[in-house]
């Protein structure tokens, strides 16, 4: 007889919205209602035939969940129509972490994770533009 667990973080997830598996680094996946973890801030690279024979694309997103503020996933991807791969990464964020870091940290690990130096630049700027994504603070 097998027996099943309930997974008791599911009985807080909204049932209703767009469902998302996000990858993370060297833990795994979570699943998200996207609907109660809104994108904040975002950033991206790409050449004129993403999704083309010979299209490419690096995005970086940082989420924050709404239902606790200061939780957030930082989840980045690397694809590429003409490898055989694509590459994930993502770190979930407590509120007592340092966003920043773990967005930096994100970066590198997706750096880490692509095969093409050339492409290395380009997460780069997908992680600036990421940054520059966010709200302004007033000082």
């Amino acid at each position: 007889m097998t027996t099943q667990t309930k997974d008791p973080d599911d009985a807080n997830i909204s049932t209703s919205g767009k469902r998302r598996t996000i990858t993370l680094t060297n833990r795994g996946p979570v699943r998200i209602n996207e609907d109660d973890w809104q994108i904040v801030a975002q950033g991206g690279q790409g050449d004129a035939t993403a999704g083309g024979p010979l299209g490419w694309r690096i995005s970086i997103r940082v989420r924050c969940e709404h239902r606790t503020p200061g939780r957030f996933i930082v989840h980045a991807s690397y694809d590429n129509s003409s490898e055989l791969f694509d590459v994930r990464v993502g770190h979930l964020v407590n509120a007592d972490e340092n966003l920043w870091e773990h967005i930096l940290a994100v970066g590198q690990e997706l750096r880490e994770r692509i095969n093409d130096q050339r492409m290395h630049s380009y997460v780069t700027h997908a992680v600036d533009s990421c940054f520059a994504d966010f709200s302004p603070r007033e000082l």
